[in-house]
């Protein structure tokens, strides 16, 4: 159905393009037809011809860009439509999840864990264990497998080899379904709407807790450019690298999630600001579980555990 739907997509987007190129070239063809019957008028006919193809080199292109936008925005209502229906279904399996999820998060273990991708093995027996609390610091060389690691963790990928054990207990690969983790990439995504709903996305405006924004706001320095009215534009684009990471770094902490992973969050801030914001970032939620993974080893000073990830395996520091 999705090949099929963006197949007419493409189909409906060309159309205007092949209609008009139909039309004109079908226009010209009588036009030549009548010239060579009435020779007197080919002048004032190529004329005519030249200005024509003028105005239709100009006026097409934005002609189709319109109706483009118009086929791409009927395909993604129908898309739209398909995924509301699905959700608005009662889904049994999502109860169930969201029932597990409102269990405690006091340790969590990975043992001997193994992962391949394209059968290149990336993690190798690897060891890790997290308490409630830690503050950990994983460094490692590009492509050595961090990014994987916290995947793994959040539940965004399934081992191929060991186990994954909550609070003592072997979840089986399950770990999204029974445990709240908020994971922040080095790049988010935002909505075309103020900084504060961009925050608290997905809650409804009359439950946002706007002391509570404006707390974290301020020790993460965003309390100087935050407006609660001015919208962020289209993927947050009216803010700098910075600003939008230091928003995103907001939402993860909002919505008080037990886990936060972040992955190269702070590595579009400058020096100075990338160390204030971690900083007050551990020092303001001690209860909070967090891991670090960033190649700026120069903030390892504000962990106690230090991990370089290298051979597939952690070693600690």
């Amino acid at each position: 159905d999705l090949i099929s739907s963006r197949l007419s997509t493409k189909l409906l987007s060309e159309s205007p393009k092949i209609f008009t190129e139909t039309i004109f070239f079908l226009f010209l063809f009588l036009l030549i037809i009548y010239s060579f019957y009435n020779p007197s008028s080919q002048s004032s006919i190529s004329q005519f011809v030249l200005v024509f193809i003028m105005c239709l080199f100009r006026i097409v292109p934005s002609f189709q860009y319109f109706y483009s936008i118009f086929s791409n925005l009927k395909d993604t209502q129908n898309s739209l439509s398909k995924t509301l229906a699905q959700v608005d279904q009662n889904n049994p399996e999502l109860t169930r999840t969201i029932t597990q999820v409102n269990q405690n998060f006091n340790n969590l273990e990975l043992k001997n864990v193994n992962f391949y991708h394209k059968e290149k093995k990336i993690l190798a027996n690897l060891n890790f264990k997290i308490n409630v609390g830690d503050k950990i610091f994983i460094s490692g060389k590009t492509g050595s497998g961090k990014s994987t690691l916290l995947d793994i963790i959040s539940g965004l990928r399934k081992i191929n080899g060991g186990n994954i054990i909550l609070n003592n207990k072997n979840i089986d690969n399950n770990l999204h379904q029974v445990l709240k983790i908020s994971y922040v990439p080095q790049n988010s995504y935002f909505v075309n709407k103020s900084i504060v709903e961009n925050i608290a996305l997905g809650q409804q405006t009359s439950k946002v807790d706007l002391d509570k924004i404006k707390e974290i706001s301020k020790y993460l320095f965003i309390d100087d450019f935050l407006n609660e009215n001015k919208a962020m534009g289209d993927f947050g684009n009216f803010l700098s690298g910075g600003q939008k990471q230091r928003v995103a770094l907001a939402r993860s902490l909002y919505f008080d999630n037990e886990l936060i992973l972040f992955d190269e969050a702070t590595s579009a801030l400058d020096l100075k600001t990338e160390k204030s914001v971690v900083k007050n970032l551990l020092l303001n939620n001690p209860n909070k579980t967090l891991i670090f993974v960033s190649h700026n080893d120069y903030l390892i000073e504000f962990f106690k555990k230090i991990y370089i990830l290298e051979e597939g395996n952690l070693k600690k520091i």
